[in-house]
């Protein structure tokens, strides 16, 4: 059993040029540029209020995901198998893209309600998890554990935003900001390790970021995407655009502002404010937005 769970040598054998492209592509799902990019179209072309709450559990899950691997520091597959360089020195336990793979495909499939979606969903999953061992980030029992993570982690969610929490949902926004602002020192405090702390607070903030836009867009402004499709379609391309080239801005000015060791903290809540304010209120003035 031991073996079963750690050892990955088996599927050295079943690396093929042309299977590694496609376990790579789902592989990428995982990774922050998709979540960028997706989290984004969601919110300016979709549903703001299904968006908000997909950006809630993400960020709630890869919280979670990144204290645990803090936590048990379980090490990843020997460098020899790896086939994904973006690893970096995180740790394997649990796989983090088994696990928000599972909230997240699950989730919109529940959103959606439509078989397809259930579908699309199981084959995302088990695409995106069985891609982490075949490229050699994780074993067997890290993305086991990450599935088994993602789906109690959907249960909780799903309790948070129903009926038994009114009390939160009734809370005035400027309350659930400072709460959720409040929450960053015990973030920083209880973290297993210094170094990973700094992950933790940016997704933190991030969620900050993203709640005061999608509240400042429901109370004040309330966008809404151009009737038109292919309108929306060009609004969603330079707004994506703009996500990344406003990445870099802000990489760039606190450079100059020898301000690059608290970048993580204040690129993502920017960023989040740039999807849900900045972006919206752009389309608007440009008439490619509502």
């Amino acid at each position: 059993m031991e073996n079963l769970l750690h050892d990955i040598s088996w599927v050295i054998p079943y690396r093929d040029p042309l299977l590694t492209p496609i376990f790579r592509g789902f592989t990428w799902l995982g990774y922050l540029p998709f979540f960028l990019i997706f989290l984004s179209l969601s919110f300016w072309t979709w549903d703001k209020d299904k968006a908000t709450r997909l950006a809630v559990l993400i960020a709630l899950t890869g919280l979670l995901n990144a204290f645990l691997k803090d936590f048990w520091q379980d090490p990843r597959p020997p460098l020899e198998f790896r086939m994904d360089g973006d690893v970096g020195e995180s740790y394997g336990l649990p796989s983090g893209h088994a696990q928000i793979a599972t909230v997240m495909w699950l989730w919109l499939a529940y959103e959606l309600r439509r078989t397809w979606a259930w579908i699309a969903a199981l084959v995302i999953i088990v695409g995106v998890s069985s891609s982490r061992i075949y490229l050699g980030v994780h074993d067997l029992e890290d993305v086991s554990a990450g599935i088994a993570l993602g789906l109690i982690n959907l249960a909780m969610f799903g309790w948070f935003v129903s009926s038994h929490f009114q009390r939160w949902h009734d809370l005035h926004p400027a309350w659930q900001v400072a709460l959720i602002l409040g929450l960053q020192p015990i973030i920083y405090f209880v973290w297993p390790s210094e170094t990973g702390a700094s992950f933790g607070l940016a997704l933190g903030l991030f969620l900050a970021g993203w709640w005061i836009g999608a509240k400042l867009n429901l109370h004040h402004f309330e966008f809404e995407r151009h009737p038109e499709w292919w309108v929306a379609g060009i609004a969603g391309l330079v707004g994506v655009i703009g996500v990344f080239a406003f990445q870099t801005g802000i990489t760039r000015a606190l450079e100059t502002l020898e301000l690059k060791a608290h970048a993580p903290y204040i690129t993502t809540f920017l960023i989040a404010l740039y999807m849900t304010v900045l972006a919206p209120l752009a389309f608007r003035v440009a008439r490619i937005g509502k």
